[in-house]
């Protein structure tokens, strides 16, 4: 197999990425076939007229029939206030519906399920770094601002009150993000 025909197929691998298994390897074993014992002129040429793969994975995408469009805003919502509703079970009700969905790219998905983890971490360390100026401000006589930290809630309250609006933020956003970014 030349250079050119391996490049060729790898990009079309890619851009099949989101498209259902077995359509993408019928697509592939089929262009593998036309490709196979052609030299790098014969290939380009060959190459040429099948096209660009981004094109050839638009058709084979819109081949695929498509789920239907409540189910879409039904797995959007769930993400999105899924968890707020019913916590954790929710949210990973609509998690699963979204993996098993065609309307978003496995990138976007991975995005919108890793989401949560990441603010959770950007929480943390905020949270953190209060934790530190309370605890240094606790130890300041008790006049002005000091006063007003140690007459608040303790850092852990302070921490889990944040850490749940916060993560109902990130899931709000990402339902939203879900239903603007949905193929349709």
């Amino acid at each position: 197999m030349t250079d050119v025909t391996s490049r060729y197929l790898k990009d079309l691998a890619h851009a099949l990425a989101d498209v259902p298994r077995e359509s993408r390897e019928e697509i592939l074993a089929g262009v593998r076939e036309e490709l196979t014992g052609l030299d790098d002129a014969e290939a380009a040429a060959r190459i040429a007229a099948l096209g660009d793969p981004a094109v050839i994975a638009a058709g084979a995408r819109s081949e695929q029939p498509l789920e239907p469009r409540w189910r879409t805003i039904v797995t959007a919502i769930l993400v999105g206030i899924g968890g707020i509703v019913v916590p954790v079970i929710g949210w990973g009700v609509g998690i699963s519906l979204m993996t098993g969905s065609r309307a978003w790219t496995r990138r976007q998905k991975w995005a919108v399920a890793i989401a949560p983890a990441v603010v959770a971490g950007i929480s943390a360390l905020f949270a953190i770094a209060v934790g530190t100026i309370v605890g240094a401000a606790r130890k300041l006589p008790e006049d002005g601002v000091a006063a007003l930290f140690t007459n608040t809630l303790s850092v852990p309250h302070l921490l889990l009150i944040q850490s749940v609006f916060v993560l109902w933020g990130t899931a709000l956003v990402t339902g939203i993000w879900l239903l603007v970014k949905a193929r349709r």
